[in-house]
């Protein structure tokens, strides 16, 4: 398996000289280990959260390693981990002749999706795939201990304007998610256009063009091969992006379409959205 080494550089008075005080550097790995399994999840399944059993090979590609410790400077310490390249750690995935669309690269790491992430997130990229609500939330709640900043280092990531996470991109995370849509049951007619048996992904085509993934959220996966190139109606939750565009569709049920259905043919909306604006409360009066 090929392994990268990446480099995270955190700074602030609990930090000085690679001798980081134990509840800043305990921190430090916690934030790491939830951070670099959700980057890669959302990689993969545009989701952070796996429901049902995590597949092996996506624990592979989050599987990152702490190393050693080490100085930089008066105010800083370098923590060293190790991490498989996505092509080491799910290769059957990267050896299907027909690709499914949205894969990372092969040649990236769970620590560079995480750094793109914060990336978009330090902008406020509302339409970003690369972070959900439960992402964002556990930025949200990191616990600054003495610690002003981290910044991340290695393979592609780069050198000059690191990713950085810091109280700034935290309170970026905290808006993201308040700004986030609740997400709502619903209904979408499409083609079921692509299947990945794999891990029960799958994308169906909008009578607009337009691609909705999504995540089946059963073991067994019959009914999507028997729909495959079909017209379909898929029912279950409706996730979204800070944008209120949807990023993830999490089907319970599966069904041919039928002449009654096109009016799910369109990509469902925030409730929430359509009560923007208006004032629900009334005072109370005698009537």
């Amino acid at each position: 398996m090929e392994i990268v080494e990446h480099i995270l550089v955190a700074r602030g008075q609990n930090m000085v000289g690679g001798t980081p005080k134990p509840e800043a550097a305990g921190c430090v790995l916690r934030l790491v280990g939830m951070a670099i399994r959700d980057a890669a999840s959302m990689g993969f399944r545009s989701s952070s959260r796996v429901r049902g059993r995590t597949p092996d090979w996506l624990c592979r590609a989050g599987d990152a390693r702490f190393v050693r410790v080490s100085g930089n400077g008066d105010d800083a310490t370098k923590f060293h981990f190790e991490v498989p390249r996505f092509a080491s750690a799910a290769p059957q995935l990267y050896q299907q002749q027909v690709l499914f669309p949205m894969r990372p690269p092969e040649k990236d790491t769970a620590f560079d999706l995480w750094g793109d992430a914060l990336v978009d997130i330090a902008k406020m990229d509302r339409g970003s795939d690369r972070f959900d609500s439960p992402f964002l939330r556990q930025l949200e709640h990191f616990r600054f201990a003495g610690i002003d900043s981290i910044e991340l280092y290695g393979d592609r990531l780069p050198s000059e304007r690191p990713p950085v996470f810091n109280k700034h991109v935290a309170k970026c995370a905290t808006e993201l998610y308040r700004e986030t849509p609740e997400p709502n049951h619903a209904r979408v007619m499409g083609k079921l256009d692509t299947i990945r048996h794999h891990d029960r992904m799958f994308t169906i085509v909008l009578a607009s063009g337009e691609d909705v993934r999504g995540v089946w959220c059963h073991e067994e996966t019959g009914t999507l091969t028997h729909l495959w190139g079909k017209e379909i109606v898929v029912e279950g939750q409706v996730f979204y992006r800070p944008s209120g565009s949807l990023l993830r569709l999490d089907a319970e049920a599966m069904r041919p379409a039928s002449s009654h259905d096109k009016i799910f043919s369109k990509a469902p909306t925030p409730i929430a959205r359509h009560l923007v604006g208006m004032e629900l409360r009334r005072p109370q009066t005698k009537t």
